[in-house]
């Protein structure tokens, strides 16, 4: 899949490739006539996490991984990749380094596809569970 057309999901997956971490769809518990569409309302299931070891404890803490929409976790890697954000109109574009360009509607998604396209290219191979249903 372009990087450039990269969301969601499938973005955050691929952020979180180029940083080296392991994303997965955790198994949460589910009553045996569960509804889906009620449980996936508040999007509660619908999520990916990273599994982290915490320096201070001898467990793994597990987060929904969203590099893409939350400053926090986004935020990081634009300071430490050193890229340029600017709003065009209605659009986002980043830049790093001069070298890697890219558009998004807004500065995380442009960022982070500026990211993925920096360290794994401008194509990215991307689990299909990750790309079915997903439009830009």
């Amino acid at each position: 899949m372009k990087t450039s057309e990269l969301t969601k999901h499938a973005l955050n997956w691929a952020v979180a490739q180029a940083e080296g971490d392991r994303v997965y769809r955790p198994c949460l518990g589910r009553p045996a006539d569960w509804d889906k569409e009620a449980w996936l309302a508040d999007g509660s299931d619908d999520r990916w996490v990273v599994r982290v070891q915490n320096p201070n404890v001898a467990h793994f803490v597990d987060w929904t991984y969203n590099p893409s929409g939350d400053w926090m976790q986004g935020g990081p890697i634009i300071q430490r990749e050193h890229i340029a954000l600017w709003s065009e109109g209605y659009d986002w574009e980043a830049k790093q380094y001069g070298q890697h360009e890219s558009w998004g509607e807004t500065p995380l998604i442009a960022a982070m596809r500026c990211y993925v396209a920096s360290k794994l290219g401008d194509e990215v191979d991307i689990p299909t569970e990750l790309t079915q249903g997903e439009t830009k």
